[in-house]
Order: C-alpha cells, then structure tokens, then sequence
C-alpha cells in the first residue's frame, strides 16, 4: 500500500487505494458508537503503519475513503455519520495535520445487510427507502441500496431496478443532493451526533490506550464487545 502510494504520488494519479470499513461491525450486531470507534481506531491504524513505512499520515488520509452500513434507527444512523465527520477531523488534528490540508471524511454508505427480512422480502424496500435518506442526510458521498430480495436469491432486474428508483426519487424528488448538511441546527439531531460523538470518542481512546486496533483485535476484546451487543439484540 505505502508503494502504492507513492506511485500515485509519482505519476499524480487521483485515486482512492484503501478503505476503513465499519460493515463488518455492523453486520455482526454492533452499536452505533461501537461502529464509529472501531472503525475510526482501524483507520489510525492505517495511518500508523503507513507512517512507520514513511508516509505521513496527511499523505494517507487522501489516498482513503471510508465505509460504513445504516441501519433502520432513522436518527441513529444520521448522528453516526455526521459524528464520524466531526471526530475524524479531530483525529487527523491529532496527527498535526493543518486546517488547511485537511481531507475531509469521504464515505460510501451500504443499506444494512443485517436489517434485511427473508421472510418478507417487499419489507426491505421500505427499509431500504429509510436507509438511504438516513444516509443521505448523513452526509454519504455515494450510496448503494440493496436490492430488496438479495438475502433471498440473487438480485433480478426488477428489484435492481427498485433499488435505483429509491435513489432517484430521493435525489430528483426529495432534493436531498442539494443541500450539504440538511441537518444542521436540528436540536435532536445535533445532540443525538454530540452524544455519539462523546462516546465513540471515549471507546476509541480506550483502545488506543490498549495498544489500538490491531492489539484489541488479536486479543479478541473486540469480538467479544460487538458479541455482548449482538446477543442483547
């Protein structure tokens, strides 16, 4: 990756070359601020071991982009996002990285494969809707909705078809590409995403102080955090 890099560098190639993916959380049954801590530690950890193959993390942070899965918690799922925004931006202040040269958090959001029904399929078209506006107004860069039978059989062309239409409707009907932040100076939303924010920053600071990501990893606290979770779910 650190080669990669550079080559791109070389070459002034504009690319994205690796990404900090919250899915898996997510799908296994974790928490909203579980999601956003334990992706953002595996992003430090990125930084960190490209930074000890000798590429600044500033350098790093433009060559990623992040991932992550919402869910049907409607408000939930907005705060996550926009509280992943604001604490990566902190983060990446951490690493001294100016104002200036800041790369904001780029995302691509997935409809979660966990919410899905198999027993009633035309359900996830409803959650798929949600999802996607969730994500949306979240902030996403790009989004892909699932199509709605796709834990039942391979997806056909009528529920592809669906999941583009749920896209176009929110985009060409719902006008919600045309705003940057449309929930900014909401009062639950705004505290719900400062709430977020509090707690995941309190987790990831926890496992950093561990020892990070991979640490927690390989000792299996992590997998045993997100099974208590899933298992209350």
């Amino acid at each position: 990756l650190a080669d990669a890099i550079r080559f791109c560098e070389e070459k002034n190639i504009s690319a994205t070359l690796f990404t900090a993916s919250g899915d898996c959380f997510h799908n296994a049954g974790a928490t909203a601020v579980q999601e956003v801590a334990l992706t953002l530690a595996a992003a430090v950890e990125y930084l960190n071991q490209l930074s000890d193959r000798g590429i600044s993390p500033e350098l790093a942070a433009r060559y990623m982009h992040f991932s992550f899965s919402v869910g049907t918690n409607f408000f939930m799922e907005i705060a996550k996002l926009r509280a992943s925004k604001a604490l990566w931006a902190k983060i990446l202040k951490h690493f001294v990285v100016h104002d200036d040269n800041l790369t904001p958090m780029r995302t691509h959001i997935r409809t979660s494969w966990r919410y899905q029904t198999t027993f009633d399929p035309w359900v996830n078209m409803l959650r798929g809707t949600v999802e996607s506006m969730a994500a949306s107004i979240g902030g996403a860069n790009s989004i892909r909705t699932a199509p709605f039978d796709e834990t039942v059989c391979e997806a056909g062309e009528f529920s592809k078809r669906v999941s583009r239409n749920i896209q176009l409707v929110l985009q060409e009907e719902a006008h919600l590409g045309q705003v940057v932040d449309p929930a900014a100076g909401s009062y639950y939303i705004e505290q719900l995403t400062g709430s977020v924010a509090e707690h995941a920053w309190s987790m990831f600071r926890s496992i950093e102080k561990n020892g990070g990501f991979l640490a927690e990893l390989t000792s299996g606290s992590i997998q045993d955090g997100i099974a208590g979770t899933a298992e209350k779910k």
